[in-house]
């Protein structure tokens, strides 16, 4: 085949080496899907599928075509190397600080959102489990990661619960249906946010005072990449993250439970959340985050370059369990906002944090009120940071009313 590379001899893979040459095609789809996403056509290309979506299929086409192969150490070594130290640079940048700013209603109303999430998959499972496919706890593990707090979470649960790639690429699919469904729904929701408010008794005067408190925060910063930052970066990705996972290694392995690989990652996790109280955090400022998120999507493609494009035919009954899904964290967030007085930016804040991550939050806040835009911010930071603890309890749990 014209296009085939490094697997068969081509001049590519000559020059490259196997490796060399699939990690040169991969880094090419992502750098091209985001460079694509800034041009014009960006707006019509990424309006209803996301980076996060062209990232995953891209490679897998290229799989189905015999650009790159299905099985290269490459994908293994992105699991080793690259996704620990992209976890590590997200969790230590981000400013959880901020998170007592916002009072009590939005972070309740944020937690209660992760309950329905936790709620709603394993009811989702149990009803739906005669039609889904087998090891669908897997899958339901790796999209509770993104839908409490993003897609780097969800990178991470998939290499702890080991889901197989086509049982991703499915999730994949449920998450952008099914998930972006529902923050449109929440958008669309915003006209009549007033008339839902009184229906749900909300005390508005709630959304004043938040203003008040979120009122002056500095949370961009002014980026400029230069030698300790970049020092500062390679040392946690490169030195840091891999001692984390020795660690890890080191730890007894408590079996169909507790690998090594997700004793590594509990280390690196606790450690990033740690550090990100320290002058650590202001790596930021030199573009750490943006490394880590470099990071995770290379990695997702490389999860993505694993699967195989007829599995997208197995997804409508996972659909349909991320109807029920969402369904029940909709119904979870409108009682605690009737609990709790709150109104419905509230709500739709605190969902999509959840749901949608640090992509989708601050837009959706702002569609509310753009003077509270800061909000969905900081819940997105929040929900990134805590995701990966109660992605895993979520999976845990489905593993065990699978019967796992």
């Amino acid at each position: 085949m014209l296009l085939d590379l490094a697997w068969t001899g081509g001049f590519p893979g000559r020059i490259l080496g196997p490796r060399g040459a699939v990690l040169l095609v991969l880094s090419f789809l992502v750098w091209a899907i985001f460079q694509l996403e800034k041009s014009r056509l960006g707006p019509k290309l990424f309006k209803f599928l996301p980076a996060l979506v062209w990232v995953y299929f891209l490679p897998m086409l290229a799989t189905t075509l015999g650009v790159l192969p299905k099985a290269s150490p490459v994908y293994k070594d992105f699991q080793l190397y690259l996704l620990p130290g992209a976890l590590l640079l997200l969790l230590v940048t981000a400013d959880l600080r901020s998170v007592k700013d916002l009072g009590l209603p939005a972070v309740l109303m944020f937690f209660a959102g992760s309950l329905g999430i936790f709620l709603g998959a394993l009811a989702s499972l149990t009803l739906l489990g005669p039609i889904l496919p087998p090891g669908a706890w897997r899958g339901f593990g790796a999209l509770a990661g993104s839908w409490i707090g993003g897609s780097a979470n969800m990178v991470g649960l998939q290499a702890v619960f080991e889901t197989p790639p086509d049982l991703f690429g499915q999730m994949v699919v449920v998450d952008t249906v099914v998930g972006y469904t529902w923050i449109g729904i929440l958008i669309a929701s915003a006209s009549r946010q007033k008339k839902i408010d009184r229906w749900l008794g909300a005390e508005r005067r709630l959304l004043e005072e938040t203003r008040e408190r979120v009122e002056g925060l500095e949370l961009g910063g002014k980026r400029s990449m230069d030698l300790p930052s970049a020092a500062g970066i390679a040392f946690l990705g490169l030195g840091v993250a891999p001692l984390c996972m020795g660690l890890g290694s080191l730890m007894p392995e408590i079996q169909g439970r507790v690998n090594h690989f997700a004793w590594g990652i509990l280390f690196i996790s606790i450690l990033g959340v740690l550090l990100s109280f320290t002058p650590a955090r202001k790596l930021k400022e030199g573009g750490g985050d943006q490394v880590g998120y470099a990071g995770i999507y290379l990695m997702l493609a490389g999860v993505g370059a694993q699967a195989d494009l007829s599995s997208i035919l197995g997804a409508p009954a996972l659909v349909l369990a991320g109807v029920v899904w969402i369904s029940i964290h909709a119904l979870v967030l409108l009682a605690a906002a009737r609990l709790l007085r709150a109104p419905l930016f509230f709500l739709a804040v605190g969902s999509t944090a959840n749901i949608g991550g640090p992509a989708s939050a601050p837009l959706v806040a702002t569609v509310y009120r753009p003077d509270l835009a800061p909000v969905g911010l900081i819940l997105a930071v929040l929900g990134n940071t805590v995701g990966y603890y109660l992605g895993y309890l979520t999976g845990a749990a489905c593993r065990l009313a699978a019967g796992g």
